[in-house]
């Protein structure tokens, strides 16, 4: 049984992960597959094994010393996003199910995106594309705050992760969640101990849900079947809560 129904208001709170059934129609996930597949010429390189990005994530390109690529590509591939037509609105709209601090639950809490913010050197969102059979490792998602590092540290930040499933695979590709903030400053031993926990929930990623959890829960992709032009395709989108200078929902990829 899924271990985050303390959202009472449909809301995805701290240490909770929730999923949207039909966020998107799958006819209009066809046509974003389709029109993904059709551009394999801009997809970038993630790790190998037939795993691919359309646009270019923050934590990819870091973990291969490409961090200027990414900063340099950034309004090349936003401009990609843009023209997946209605994907963005549709990644956006996940901030209607993210809780911010009961303070600010009665307000309608802004969204800015991190290249407003920081400048135009970051991605907005973008997807990936997977055909590895052999899944993806255990990890976390707070790699992304390092531009606050003192956010990866607290136990009041609210950092989520939106995961919106565009093409399913023939089998499996779910996303395994282990229950229990990892904050950045854990242990190996902490670690290695978390990963042994049962305490786990699968979410099978039917095509046009939404996926929303926290950011530091440790969670892991599940080994996938596909074949031809099949992939497991899934759009992902970052979110931060900052109640100062004014309160507003960060996001980036």
């Amino acid at each position: 049984m899924a271990f985050n129904d303390s959202n009472q208001n449909h809301l995805c709170n701290i240490g909770g992960a929730l999923t949207v059934d039909g966020h998107v129609d799958e006819l209009i996930c066809e046509n974003w597959s389709k029109n993904i597949l059709s551009r394999k010429n801009v997809w970038t390189d993630s790790f190998g094994r037939n795993s691919f990005t359309f646009g270019n994530a923050w934590y990819v390109l870091l973990e291969k010393g490409l961090l200027h690529k990414y900063h340099a590509e950034s309004q090349l591939k936003n401009q990609l996003i843009e023209e997946l037509h209605g994907y963005l609105d549709a990644m956006l709209a996940a901030k209607d199910y993210l809780a911010p601090p009961e303070d600010f639950r009665d307000i309608d809490v802004p969204l800015i995106s991190r290249s407003e913010k920081l400048g135009p050197f970051w991605c907005w969102s973008g997807v990936h594309l997977s055909k590895s059979n052999r899944g993806g490792s255990a990890h976390a998602d707070f790699e992304g705050l390092s531009p606050y590092p003192e956010r990866i540290f607290s136990p009041d930040t609210r950092a989520f992760s939106a995961l919106l499933s565009i093409q399913k695979p023939a089998w499996g590709g779910g996303l395994k969640v282990w229950e229990g903030r990892m904050q950045g400053d854990h242990t190996d031993e902490m670690w290695k101990q978390h990963l042994c926990s049962t305490n786990t929930t699968i979410y099978n990623y039917p095509t046009g849900t939404l996926t929303i959890i926290d950011s530091f829960l440790v969670h892991q992709i599940l080994p996938a079947f596909t074949w031809g032009n099949r992939f497991r395709m899934v759009g992902v989108m970052h979110f931060l809560f900052h109640e100062t200078p004014h309160p507003h929902w960060e996001y980036w990829f």
